[in-house]
């Protein structure tokens, strides 16, 4: 069962992405106010994207 953090008061900055041709993509960036309640809720879910998946189990090959 995933981790529950509770309610979070986030700010946000959305940029337009220029990409070449016409095509422009949108980058949105949330974040907590330093010293905030909300900041101590986001650590744990920062640690859930900095930890890296378990590589596959590599099996020998039988011939």
């Amino acid at each position: 069962m995933p981790a529950r953090v509770g309610e979070l008061e986030l700010t946000y900055q959305s940029l337009d992405l220029p990409i070449a041709g016409r095509a422009v993509h949108d980058l949105t960036v949330y974040s907590a106010e330093p010293g905030t309640t909300a900041e101590e809720r986001l650590k744990p879910l920062a640690s859930w994207a900095a930890t890296p998946a378990p590589a596959p189990e590599r099996t020998p090959h039988h011939r």
